[in-house]
């Protein structure tokens, strides 16, 4: 049975398990070892069964506790070259991975790590070089896209063939606009290079839904701009103006900003 858990999903910091309770994969590692170590043994998952660690981007809060999660749990770190780049120019990131532990990876490019086929895509924000991933396990799509400034057709191609999507539904409009942050920085959020508005997610998801999708996982949600709730009753909206209700046509949840989800079961 494969399994998907969010360890935490925001600012503060972000890492996803996808696997089995005996192989997986982590998604991006922007919480310490030591937190990770203790959610996977909530899971009765042991370390050892970790075969690597896809990187989406090199802001830190995706890989500030990269380097030592390479180092502890001796994982193989994949990313692309510029993310690399970007990772070791990052000075709010202390701890590096190793060169020995570093696997290059490229955009629309398939590679395999244990019974996982990941396909890396370009997604649109102001880092070196973010990607999204599409991955397969024994016929189960899956894609995760977060920190994206825009949906395009890229994003849509692998949306619209996945049975499970976890994707930023990072804040609402009307709350950033109206709020405290500062104009620079909320002209970079609302900007095509930023983040995902709960209604551009809502749109999409809309736009790309077919009967193979069973779950929406809205993640990386703002702490001053957003809430789970307006998240989900935005997203809920778009989907039910276009005949989808969640529940009986697709199950949408939303991740939590610091503390571990549920165990989801996925098939």
């Amino acid at each position: 049975m494969l399994i998907f858990r969010s360890f935490s999903s925001g600012s503060n910091g972000n890492c996803y398990y996808l696997g089995t309770r005996e192989k997986g994969i982590l998604i991006d590692a922007g919480i310490s070892s030591l937190i990770i170590r203790k959610n996977l043994k909530a899971m009765a998952v042991d370390v050892k069964s970790l075969f690597g660690v896809l990187v989406t981007h090199d802001h830190a809060d995706h890989v500030r506790g990269l380097g030592g999660v390479a180092k502890r749990f001796q994982l193989p770190v994949y990313a692309t070259r510029q993310t690399f780049v970007g990772l070791d120019g990052n000075w709010a990131v202390k701890d590096k991975p190793e060169p020995v532990m570093r696997r290059l990876i490229s955009k629309n490019e398939p590679f395999n790590i244990a019974d996982f086929t990941v396909t890396p895509f370009a997604v649109a924000h102001d880092s070196h070089d973010c990607v999204g991933y599409f991955i397969q396990y024994q016929g189960v799509n899956i894609t995760l896209a977060t920190d994206i400034g825009h949906t395009d057709d890229v994003v849509a191609r692998y949306a619209s063939i996945s049975d499970h999507i976890i994707i930023e539904a990072n804040y609402d409009e009307q709350l950033l606009l109206h709020g405290r942050y500062p104009e620079p920085l909320k002209r970079r959020v609302i900007s095509d290079q930023g983040h995902l508005c709960n209604d551009d997610c809502g749109k999409f998801l809309a736009q790309i839904y077919n009967t193979r999708l069973k779950s929406i996982y809205l993640c990386h949600l703002s702490q001053n701009n957003n809430t789970p709730e307006i998240a989900l009753d935005t997203i809920r909206s778009h989907l039910m103006n276009a005949g989808i209700q969640t529940e009986r046509d697709v199950n949408l949840y939303a991740l939590p900003r610091t503390s571990p989800s549920q165990v989801f079961q996925i098939k």
